[in-house]
């Protein structure tokens, strides 16, 4: 259900999906050493995917929602809903990294109104 949602987006995009590494998302953030405080994200649109790298010690990633405390390995892939889950790291030593793959909620607003979106298209 979420990844067909989230390839509509692309359906509509005025680009080829695949150049766009993380398809069916539409945005790949590389965070290195970022250590956060509770926050959601909402401005993006349903899942987002992370994927952590590096060497580290600490810094368990918690979902407060759902009550989830996740210590995560180099290489193991987390999906959740960025949009509607208070998420942050705990403190951490070490150097980790974290691929994030996820959609803005303003990429549905090409699909319903394509000449929003004419200042960004040359």
């Amino acid at each position: 259900m979420h990844f067909e949602s989230l390839s509509e987006v692309y359906e509509d995009l005025p680009f080829e999906p695949r150049f766009v590494p993380p398809y069916p998302f539409s945005k790949l953030v590389v965070n290195v050493g970022a250590q956060t405080e509770g926050h959601t994200d909402p401005k993006d649109d349903s899942l987002c995917v992370v994927i952590p790298f590096g060497e580290w010690e600490g810094g368990k990633l918690c979902l407060f929602h759902p009550g989830l405390v996740l210590e995560l390995q180099p290489g193991d892939v987390v999906a959740f809903p960025l949009d509607r889950i208070l998420h942050f790291n705990l403190e951490m030593s070490g150097l980790r990294g974290s691929l994030i793959m996820a959609t803005d909620q303003d990429n549905r607003g090409w699909k319903e109104n394509k000449n929003h979106w004419g200042h960004a298209i040359h």
